[in-house]
């Protein structure tokens, strides 16, 4: 009987171990998730859609040409109607002075974001 003892607290002593490292490897993990993303927040200084169907906008937070999407087929994961409405937004934020945001899975800075073919696929734009 002794001999569950040690065997019992034993595994308790390790359970105990083991929650702080499982917590701590959890919030390294969530911190990596949150350093992977980024809001950039301002005005849209210009829109342009080009013929093509390529829509690019110069935002407050990059001050170059962002591509975000294209009215005429898929970049990346957004399709032209989604487009088309980002286009409206993006319309609506520039006549009325408004501030967008536009959300990306990136851990680049908005002052840095690659520019016209380059740009990273938008998640979402916002207006708020």
């Amino acid at each position: 009987m002794s001999s569950r003892k040690p065997l019992v607290e034993g595994v308790r002593t390790g359970l105990s171990f083991l929650r702080p490292l499982i917590f701590a490897v959890g919030a390294l993990c969530t911190a990596q998730q949150a350093q992977a993303a980024v809001d950039c927040v301002g005005k849209v200084a210009k829109v342009l859609l080009y013929s093509d169907g390529t829509v690019n906008i110069v935002g407050q937070w990059r001050g170059d040409y962002t591509f975000v999407c294209s009215t005429s087929g898929s970049f990346g994961t957004v399709s032209a109607e989604v487009c088309l409405s980002w286009y409206a937004t993006l319309m609506k934020a520039k006549a009325d002075n408004l501030d967008v945001t536009v959300y990306y899975n990136t851990n680049t800075a908005c002052s840095a974001l690659p520019t016209y073919g380059n740009s990273p696929v938008p998640v979402y734009i916002g207006l708020f």
